[in-house]
C-alpha cells in the first residue's frame, strides 16, 4: 500500500479506534483558535468541513506532513523543496480532502460529525509543549496531539500520527542516501525528535508492533533522541 493511501487509513483510524464514550463539542471558532487547542482543533475540522484546505496551513505543522507524504517514494531533493517552500498547495488539497472522504468508510459517520473534546493532558518533552485533545466521532474516541510554537498552537502531526510509520520512517532515511538534500533534510528531522518522542510517549495510535519499536529505538538513536 503506498505510503499516502496508508497515511489516509491512519488518519480515519486515528479518530475511531482507541476507545469509546461520549463527550462534548466545542463549537466557537474565532481568531483565539492558536490560542486555545480545542478551538484550533474545531476550527481545523469546519476548515475540512467547508474544504478551505488553505485555511489548514496555520493549524497543522506542515513540516510533518512533508515527512509523511513522501516517505514510500519522495527523493530527497522533492522532500528538502517541501521543507524549505512548504507543502504544494495540490499537495495539502489531495491529503485532506481524501481524509474528509474516507472518514465514513470508517466511522459511518460523514466529517461534520467530528466532536471535539477535553484538553487530557499536559506535558513537556525537552523544551517543547503538547497537550493532547480528545476527539470523537460515532462511537469511538482517541487522541490527537497539539504542539506550543511561537505562534501558538499546531496539530502536531507527526506526534499524533508518526508512530504507525516508524519503519517506514527508519527505511526512508536509508533509501535518500546522503547527499546535500538528504544532509538537510537528516538536520531538519532531529528539530522535530521532540514530536516523535512525545508520540512514543502517549501512543495515540495504540502500543507498538516489535518492528515499530525496534525502528524507534533506531531513529531515536540516529538523531540524537
Amino acid at each position: 500500500m503506498a505510503v499516502m493511501c496508508r497515511l489516509i487509513v491512519v488518519l480515519c483510524i486515528s479518530v475511531v479506534s482507541v476507545s469509546c464514550g461520549s463527550g462534548p463539542s466545542a463549537s466557537t471558532t474565532s481568531a483565539a483558535a492558536l490560542d486555545d487547542p480545542r478551538i484550533l482543533v474545531r476550527s481545523f475540522v469546519d476548515a475540512l468541513i467547508d474544504e478551505e484546505y488553505g485555511a489548514l496551513e496555520g493549524l497543522v505543522d506542515e513540516r510533518h506532513l512533508a515527512f509523511l507524504t513522501a516517505i514510500e517514494r519522495g527523493t530527497s531533493r522533492e522532500v528538502a523543496g517541501m521543507l524549505k517552500t512548504g507543502v504544494p498547495d495540490d499537495v495539502r488539497r489531495d491529503v485532506w480532502a481524501s481524509f474528509a472522504r474516507s472518514l465514513s468508510s470508517y466511522t459511518g459517520e460523514s466529517i461534520g460529525r467530528i466532536r471535539v473534546g477535553s484538553v487530557t493532558a499536559e506535558f513537556a518533552v525537552g523544551q517543547s509543549e503538547f497537550v493532547a485533545v480528545d476527539m470523537f466521532v460515532a462511537d469511538g474516541k482517541a487522541e490527537w496531539i497539539l504542539r506550543l510554537t511561537d505562534d501558538g498552537w499546531v496539530i502536531d502531526l507527526l506526534a499524533t500520527f508518526g508512530t504507525a510509520f516508524l519503519p517506514n520512517l527508519r527505511g526512508w532515511f536509508a533509501f535518500i542516501g546522503a547527499d546535500d538534500d538528504a544532509a538537510f533534510i537528516r538536520d531538519e528531522f532531529e528539530a522535530e525528535i521532540s514530536s516523535l518522542r512525545a508520540g512514543l510517549e502517549r501512543l495515540p495510535l495504540g502500543p507498538l508492533s516489535a518492528s515499530a519499536q525496534e525502528a524507534a529505538d533506531e531513529l531515536l538513536a540516529d538523531f540524537g533522541g
